[in-house]
């Protein structure tokens, strides 16, 4: 069967970009990676947009001819959690899951983070108002979508950057520990930030743990 690596992106304005690494060294690998931006930034989003957006994808994928792994970075490790429920995939891998819970002062806090690339301006006079708008539907999303790391039922990988100051190493051991399923793992990274893939010292490690991870045979 022919092996598919589906990437979710995480929060901000890179988007797929968070797996500029991953894409090359994917290059030659014995599968096929999937990867798709969950929004155009646009003003006004709408965070189950973005859920759609990702059921899109997979809706696409021949799960009958495939063997899939789902792989989710930060807020897409939450989207893909859910989606490991409700399609038949093989093994699952979180980067950081982001499964935190978000108030007012978190949501404000991205906003100051979250910039948008020349030429993907908004048409509207006021910038600060839409970032304010992708936050709240960030939170949203996490908020909505935190349950579903209790019904994970599938093999799957957690890896965690001990040094991460977005989404605390306490949160992606928490993740772990809620996983119902006997084989699950749990990587910590030493001095591993947020932005594991994209770290000089920790792209590769992080690389490495997940085709090794693809290339187990399950039980």
């Amino acid at each position: 069967m022919r092996k598919v690596l589906v990437a979710i992106h995480g929060f901000g304005d890179m988007r797929q970009e968070n797996f500029r690494n991953l894409i090359e060294w994917s290059k030659g690998q014995d599968y096929e990676l999937v990867t798709f931006d969950l929004y155009d930034l646009s003003p006004h989003p709408i965070w189950t947009d973005w859920l759609k957006k990702a059921i899109e994808v997979l809706k696409g994928i021949d799960f009958i001819e495939c063997q899939v792994t789902l792989l989710g970075f930060s807020m897409g490790g939450v989207i893909a959690s859910y989606l490991a429920d409700k399609f038949p995939i093989q093994k699952l891998i979180l980067i950081a899951p982001s499964f935190k819970v978000y108030g007012v002062k978190q949501v404000l806090s991205y906003c100051n983070d979250f910039k948008f690339k020349e030429g993907g301006k908004p048409e509207v006079n006021d910038r600060d108002k839409v970032l304010l708008e992708y936050s709240i539907e960030f939170a949203k999303l996490i908020n909505m979508l935190r349950p579903y790391q209790k019904k994970i039922k599938v093999p799957a990988l957690v890896i965690q950057g001990m040094a991460d100051d977005v989404v605390p190493p306490t949160i992606g051991k928490r993740t772990y520990h809620l996983i119902n399923h006997p084989q699950k793992r749990l990587y910590l990274i030493p001095e591993g930030p947020h932005e594991l893939l994209e770290d000089e010292r920790c792209g590769r490690e992080t690389f490495s743990m997940i085709k090794m991870y693809m290339d187990e045979v399950r039980v």
